[in-house]
């Protein structure tokens, strides 16, 4: 089960998960500002009931969960970010973390995803501060040694490409529902085609357009 976790303060919510095997939620910031800058909530959300949720869901749960951790370089990858983020990991303590980053475009146009170094880089960073690899003993945690930290690869999960579903540019599954995308949409300036190293994508236009100003 896919989630982005902002429900799991809910007992009936965290009861209707009981009885799945795998849960994959989200935890994309645990700090106020990085929060707010990454995944704009509205005002009926608030961070710590959401990482309190993520926290309950984990102790009452008895399945696995894989918990995918969003990065982007210059919003909640510095070190107080990495700590806090580590901080709500020690909390949760998920079977498996993937270090995950920005793999379509942005709605923001100076965002920019993390290159691989950069995911190692903060990967190698918790494995050194994770208690459970300090109390192993283990050496220095490298690529190929096993521990909880995975950094995801483009692919895992598939955005919305506008490649037609089932062409050799698309490697999921036959999907009919990106097939088309109505005419009269694109001829009115609501959406415009983007080509990127993936594939085309669609990029919505809001009337006021997002800039980092209105953050």
């Amino acid at each position: 089960m896919l989630t982005n976790g902002t429900l799991l303060h809910d007992p009936g919510v965290r009861a209707e998960l009981a009885n799945v095997d795998l849960v994959l939620p989200s935890l994309d910031a645990a700090t106020e500002l990085a929060y707010k800058k990454i995944n704009r909530p509205t005002s009926e959300i608030d961070l710590q009931v959401y990482l309190d949720g993520l926290v309950q869901f984990s102790r009452e749960y008895r399945g696995t969960i894989w918990l995918e951790v969003f990065l982007l370089p210059g919003f909640n990858d510095d070190e107080p970010n990495l700590r806090a983020l580590r901080e709500v990991i020690d909390r949760i303590e998920p079977q498996q973390v993937q270090l995950n980053t920005l793999d379509r475009p942005g709605t923001v146009r100076a965002l920019y995803p993390a290159r691989m170094e950069q995911l190692e880089e903060y990967r190698r960073f918790w494995c050194r501060t994770d208690p459970h690899h300090r109390a192993s003993g283990g050496p220095e945690p490298g690529p190929g040694l096993p521990d909880r930290y995975r950094i995801g690869h483009p692919g895992n999960h598939f955005p919305a490409s506008l490649h037609p579903a089932g062409s050799p540019q698309d490697p999921r599954a036959p999907c009919e529902r990106n097939q088309q995308v109505s005419p009269g949409v694109g001829r009115e300036g609501r959406i415009v085609a983007e080509e990127e190293n993936r594939g085309v994508f669609y990029r919505a236009i809001p009337e006021n357009s997002l800039s980092f100003d209105s953050i």
